[in-house]
């Protein structure tokens, strides 16, 4: 049948491109359906990958896991797409005290797999004042999202793979059991949502607690190339374009909009002024929704009373390093019944009353 396909994927930010990728280099068929309209988190985010993170060095959760699997994960896609988009590189995290020095370098004696305090300081002394110094989170780094989601999308078009609209909720028809789906002209075993913040109006998973919360970035040109990410407050993370960088990020739960703020900018600036010895520009600014939840782990799993629907959904600010692990994971649950890490499988949800 010529519309009939293993899986439909509603949504192409980072969720959606990394969970399509994944069932596609398992050989199944899959078709995404993606509207900009639904502007993605993804193309105002960071694209960073951090795995300490806090005034309080906390190793993210799963580090072990999740930044082994990112670091083959990236490279191979960037093969197969055959272009740059992933930039490991160390974050310098300048000490804003001498007590902060002591604290941190007594903390990192339990992380030395993921930091470093023997630094050369004098070098990034000529990017950030960094008066007592600093250290170095090492096995961090950025994606180039816009660069992905748009190289992916073409890639997805030459396999005619990619629809170009919005999703029409009333226009999805759930099967008899084990029968999938159909939707318009298309049939489905699966159809996996992956709609970033507008999951949260999604009418199958209104159980779920989303905590989306909106997001500004300033986009900036810098007088010098920046060749690593500064944190102390904010990130400073360079951009593949040479000499441009990007300022992360602001938090703020109401209003739930994209529109950018003169208060984030003034912010983003006052913070950016202070932690960069290197003189910029700001060239331009963006807000964007994320997906973030109140367990703050992610939604994965299939619907306990329609299975053959699922979500891939609720990565927050951290999208870049979640998606790729548990979308190997949703492959294997989906195929093989393998169980889903409790902190993320939706069941949970459902179960209560």
């Amino acid at each position: 049948m010529a519309n009939a396909y293993d899986f439909l994927i509603v949504g192409q930010g980072i969720a959606g491109t990394v969970l399509s990728y994944t069932l596609l280099q398992k050989g199944k068929r899959v078709l995404v359906i993606a509207s900009p309209r639904h502007s993605a988190a993804t193309r105002v985010a960071a694209g960073l990958f951090n795995p300490i993170t806090g005034k309080q060095l906390k190793k993210t959760w799963l580090a072990e896991e999740l930044f082994p699997f990112l670091q083959r994960f990236y490279p191979e896609m960037e093969k197969t797409l055959g272009m740059r988009f992933f930039y490991p590189t160390v974050i310098y995290r300048p000490y804003r005290s001498v007590q902060e020095q002591n604290d941190w370098m007594a903390r990192s004696t339990t992380l030395e797999t993921w930091l470093r305090t023997d630094t050369d300081d004098t070098f990034y002394r000529r990017y950030t004042p960094a008066p007592y110094g600093g250290l170095e989170t090492l096995h961090a780094g950025y994606v180039d999202t816009n660069l992905l989601l748009d190289r992916y999308a073409d890639y997805l078009r030459q396999r005619e793979a990619l629809r170009d609209e919005v999703f029409d909720y009333s226009r999805l028809e759930i099967l008899a059991e084990g029968q999938g789906v159909r939707y318009g002209q298309y049939r489905a075993r699966y159809l996996i949502f992956c709609e970033g913040a507008h999951g949260r109006f999604n009418p199958f998973f209104q159980k779920l607690p989303f905590n989306c919360v909106k997001g500004e970035i300033l986009d900036i040109a810098l007088a010098e190339p920046l060749p690593f990410i500064i944190n102390q407050g904010v990130s400073v993370i360079p951009a593949a374009k040479e000499g441009h960088a990007r300022v992360a990020a602001t938090y703020q739960w109401n209003p739930l909009d994209e529109i950018p703020t003169a208060q984030a900018r003034e912010e983003l600036c006052q913070k950016t002024q202070n932690l960069l010895t290197v003189s910029f520009q700001i060239t331009g600014q963006k807000a964007g929704i994320r997906p973030a939840t109140r367990p703050r782990r992610p939604f994965v799993g299939l619907h306990p009373q329609y299975p053959a629907l699922g979500i891939f959904n609720g990565m927050g600010s951290k999208g870049i390093s979640l998606a790729p692990f548990f979308a190997q994971k949703f492959y294997e649950y989906i195929e093989n019944r393998k169980p889903l890490h409790e902190e993320v499988n939706i069941s949970k949800y459902f179960s209560k009353q």
